[in-house]
């Protein structure tokens, strides 16, 4: 630790790079066991866009055991790295939240999580994920009682489902 300290800030980056990729290849059949460990790697190297991958392959694999609060925390950190001019990224991370928070029922987070994704999805016309964002969005008003706005965004849904498959 003492001699890791020691190290300068670019030879680290270089060293933990280096620590990822080996890991990568030595096991390469199978990544989703380390990508947790990967993801740290790459963000103590300065690459977050790998480190953001990782991270969402331990999100993904947290929400498939219904391990929620993991799922969140991993989608939160991505999104703590995601550069603020990559909408694409911010926009997908936002409604993964978004989607996990109504599971929780933390609807207010997730409402605000949701608008900011659908927000951030026209911007650069991504149409899947805002259907999916304004899905979500339904849910909320549906378990609010609140049908009107769950029509209104099941109807939004709809719309941007159809334009996606342009």
């Amino acid at each position: 630790e003492a001699a890791y300290q020691s190290l300068l800030i670019r030879e680290r980056r270089k060293l933990n790079r280096r620590v990822a990729e080996i890991h990568e290849q030595l096991f390469a059949e199978r990544l989703d066991a380390y990508a947790s460990l990967l993801a740290h790697f790459y963000e103590e190297a300065g690459d977050n866009d790998n480190a953001i991958a990782y991270l969402r392959r331990v999100g993904e694999r947290a929400k498939g055991m219904g391990a929620l609060t993991e799922a969140l925390e991993s989608f939160r950190h991505a999104l703590a790295l995601a550069q603020p001019a990559d909408l694409t990224t911010r926009a997908d991370l936002l409604v993964q939240i978004g989607s996990l928070e109504v599971q929780q029922g933390e609807y207010d987070a997730a409402a605000g999580h949701l608008d900011v994704g659908v927000s951030l999805a026209g911007e650069h016309d991504d149409q899947q994920v805002s259907a999916q964002a304004l899905c979500e969005l339904s849910a909320i008003g549906v378990n609010r009682g609140d049908y009107e706005e769950a029509w209104q965004s099941a109807q939004g849904a709809l719309v941007r489902a159809r334009e996606g498959d342009d």
